[in-house]
């Protein structure tokens, strides 16, 4: 697969002024910038303007589909460059990233093995879960939790029993929800505040109105804002 970046830099970032389009490919073959074959590695003076759209396509013998794309659009608001791609982003595994990974709270004998939590959050069923789940040996959990209190006491429950629970918020995308007091109900237990913050947002079922046609911006700026929060607590 090609591991390709593609940036552009925008100086200065103000409408109809003169800008300095950058992208570089490694992997790929017959790269095309906007239909126009362009070496691996290059740049292009252009004055963009609102709306305008850059796509970088590489030819990829090995994929099935053939070709992997990257587009930028430019926007109104100060030519912000919105990447879309049609393909999950390559990561880099490097040493230092690595190491860093390692510093993140695992559970006790950690296998790797995790299974979603049961859905009923009564105590009751809390605690057989717990038991199935360590029947099986399984080392973490995704708990679905409406409220940080019902996120509490199945997160403890899971940490006593050496399995590392991983809070999923459930709120609907469009729904209020304050994600810094799962974090805080967490917290209060010392258990690692694990949170994942929404869940699929082309699921209309994840959506309290009808899903939006701007969705993806919709999903991304509310995640990107509660992701910060939930960084800061």
């Amino acid at each position: 697969m090609a591991n390709y970046k593609f940036s552009v830099t925008l100086e200065p970032s103000q409408p109809q002024t003169r800008s300095t389009l950058r992208w570089t490919v490694e992997g790929g073959e017959q790269i095309t910038l906007d239909g126009t074959p362009v070496p691996a590695a290059g740049s292009k003076s252009v004055q963009p303007t609102v709306n305008t759209t850059y796509t970088l396509a590489v030819n990829v013998p090995t994929l099935r589909t053939g070709q992997v794309t990257a587009s930028f659009t430019v926007q109104e608001d100060a030519l912000t460059l919105v990447p879309e791609s049609n393909r999950p982003p390559t990561v880099r595994l490097t040493p230092e990233n690595i190491a860093h990974l390692k510093t993140f709270p695992r559970p006790p004998r950690d296998n790797g093995r995790g299974l979603h939590f049961h859905l009923d959050l009564r105590d009751f069923s809390i605690a057989e879960t717990v038991q199935r789940l360590q029947s099986i040996h399984a080392t973490w959990t995704l708990i679905y939790a409406q409220d940080e209190l019902q996120a509490q006491r199945a997160a403890k429950a899971c940490w006593a029993a050496g399995i590392m629970p991983v809070v999923r918020i459930g709120k609907k995308i469009d729904e209020f929800v304050d994600t810094e007091q799962y974090v805080r109900a967490l917290q209060a237990i010392h258990v690692p505040p694990y949170v994942q913050i929404y869940n699929e947002p082309g699921d209309g079922r994840e959506w309290e109105e009808e899903r939006p046609d701007n969705y993806t911006k919709i999903f991304g700026e509310r995640w990107a804002r509660h992701a910060a929060k939930t960084v800061d607590v």
